[in-house]
């Protein structure tokens, strides 16, 4: 009610017939049907955001974060707006502005059943900066201008298993460092707790509490 969290879901008229799509890059049809879903609900998902705020980013829902994320989020892309750096991508988990958005969802709407949608991600910056003249080495450097990164990283992929059944994926980010995931409490006020549930073993309500 509050508009805090909102849950959209596309259309079936929006996506084409999987049973037809194309087989691409040799992949078993499974993973290019599901894959090609995922560039289009990337696309979809980047449409419904645009006109709702000045940056757009993309998180997975399995991620550690640091703290104040979002204020150090903010303030690099600010900065790099003050140094007048013309920045298309913030690499924390994808960070855009709102403004550039268009000829992503474009891109990925377009090509949605070639490649995977990193891969298109990097095809985009490849062609918009890139020329046939320079070597690789010169098209990095032109990409490395406008795809920045933030040092050390904000966020921690936890999760092993992705939604493609069968594949595992264990990305861990050596930059992240530790992080506290439990904090005591302290001073907790005075409280009467009770419960019908029986405990298990020694973790009755009296002993957490």
């Amino acid at each position: 009610d509050s508009g805090l969290l909102e849950v959209i879901s596309p259309p079936a008229s929006y996506y084409p017939n999987m049973s037809s799509i194309r087989q691409t890059l040799g992949d078993p049809i499974d993973r290019v049907r599901w894959r090609s879903k995922q560039n289009l609900d990337f696309g979809y998902l980047m449409m419904y955001c645009q006109p709702k705020g000045t940056y757009y980013v993309q998180l997975e829902d399995d991620i550690l974060t640091k703290p104040a994320y979002l204020t150090k989020m903010k303030n690099f892309a600010v900065k790099a707006s003050l140094q007048k750096k013309e920045w298309l991508i913030l690499d924390f988990c994808k960070m855009f502005k709102s403004v550039d958005l268009s000829m992503f969802i474009i891109f990925f709407v377009i090509f949605h059943n070639d490649k995977p949608v990193d891969w298109l991600l990097e095809h985009l910056i490849q062609t918009k900066l890139c020329r046939f003249d320079r070597d690789l080495k010169d098209c990095k450097k032109q990409k490395d201008l406008v795809w920045l990164h933030h040092k050390p990283s904000l966020f921690q992929h936890i999760g092993t298993h992705s939604s493609l059944k069968g594949k595992v994926q264990k990305l861990r980010d050596r930059g992240f460092g530790k992080l506290s995931l439990y904090y005591a409490h302290k001073d907790n006020p005075m409280a009467i707790v009770s419960t019908t549930l029986k405990h298990y073993k020694s973790h009755s309500i009296e002993r957490e509490c």
